[in-house]
Parts: structure tokens; sequence; C-alpha cells
């Protein structure tokens, strides 16, 4: 599992717990996770068994199961791709994590309440944005970007799934747009190191492909984006 990977299912991890037990139940419940055999109907039983997963399982259980509620909801398009076999789920966990915190903000809030201010806050924040960034929280608060928009040349699913492997080793996000067109973005810190290798690495892979005309790129950079404070976003949901 990627260092990333696990940082993210740890935050998704702590996000659930943070909920008092009426919230998380809730939570798990609307998730449809009654289905897995481990689950037990009393609050504290249920924290415990999240607090003993690994970051391997609630990266393929928990956040895969939330993946598959998510994806039914109105808002889905701008909450990131849940991991599967066209993303890491990055992007998806990220926004969890935040609704979870905000979750937490308006447990006084029925969920259908909630849900309905969320949807509408989504949406002011959005405005005229096609990303999900402004919802990210501190893991990419200082981060700046670079997204490469790719073309395969050639319809050819194999070179798909190969490139797309190939990105996530060096935790490119990567994500569908058009037909045999992709979007991978890969988030640095100016001056870490280790940042800038995965990037060197992300370009370097895209180039070998593009030297052998199996894809055309397209390269912009993004500076990190003002956002709302949770404190704020708090005020909207009492607000509202």
């Amino acid at each position: 599992m990627q260092k990333k990977t696990k940082q993210l299912a740890r935050q998704v991890q702590e996000a659930l717990l943070a909920l008092p037990d009426t919230i998380l139940l809730e939570e798990i419940d609307h998730w449809l996770i009654e289905e897995i055999i481990w689950l037990s109907p009393k609050g504290e039983d249920l924290r415990a068994t999240l607090q003993k997963m690994q970051p391997d399982d609630i990266y393929h259980q928990v956040v895969a199961l939330a993946g598959d509620a998510f994806q039914q909801k109105s808002y889905a398009i701008r909450f990131g791709e849940p991991p599967g076999n066209q993303s890491n789920g990055y992007t998806f966990m990220l926004n969890l994590v935040s609704y979870l915190k905000l979750r937490k903000e308006g447990q006084e809030l029925s969920t259908e309440q909630f849900e309905k201010q969320y949807q509408e806050q989504l949406e002011e924040i959005a405005g005229e944005e096609e990303e999900t960034f402004d919802l990210l929280p501190d893991l990419f608060l200082n981060d700046y970007a670079v997204h490469f928009r790719i073309t395969f040349l050639q319809n050819n699913p194999q070179y798909y799934r190969d490139l797309q492997q190939a990105l996530k080793q060096y935790d490119g996000m990567v994500s569908p747009l058009e037909e045999n067109t992709m979007k991978c973005t890969v988030f640095y810190r100016p001056g870490h190191h280790q940042d800038l290798k995965m990037l060197a690495r992300v370009r370097r892979v895209l180039n070998h492909w593009r030297q052998s005309e199996r894809i055309s790129i397209a390269e912009w950079k993004e500076k990190p984006q003002k956002r709302l404070s949770q404190k704020k976003r708090k005020g909207k949901l009492k607000r509202n």
C-alpha cells in the first residue's frame, strides 16, 4: 500500500471514530455496512472494530463501501471517484474525511437536514470550479499541483491500464475523462525532495510513453487555492 493511501485511510478511520456513537451507527448503517459480517449492532462494539482495523482493511472495505453509497448521491460528481480500477480514490477519501468532520460539527441535525445543507454548501463552495479541491482538508492545504491531460493515440484498453498502474506507483491521482483520455494529478510541496522526486518520475514515465508515440500530453500547474476554514463551514451549517 502506498504511503499516501495509508495516510488517507487513517484519516478516514480517525474521522469515523471522532463521531458520537449514535452518528457513527447512523452513518455506517447509511452505507449499508450491515451486510458485512463483523458488524455489531452496538455503537461501542462497532467503534472497537474500527479501531482494530488496519489501513488496508479501511481502504478496501470501509472506503469501498462508502464509495458505493456516495456514488448514489446527487453530488457524487463533485465528490470524486472512489477506489477502483479507474481511480486510486484519493480525492474521494479527502472529501469523505471533510464530510465526516462536518457531520460531527452538525451532529444536532438529522441525516436528511445535514445532507440537504451539505449539498447546498458544496454547490456554493464549488461555484464555477470543475474540480473538488476546495473541499480538501489540511493534507494538501499548502500543496501545489501539476495536472497532465493524457490522450491515447490508439484505442488500446491495455495501454490505458498499464499507464494507469504505472502512474499510481508514484502517487499520481488518475481519473478518466472522455474516451481514450485520462487526467493525472501530482501534488507536491516546493523544496520537498521526495515530492519533487515523485513528480520527476511521473514526468519520466509520461515522456517515455509520448516518445513511443502512444500518447500526447498537455500539462499545467495549479497553486494552492483558498479554502473555507472548518470554523466557517460550521457557521454555514448553523446558519442554514
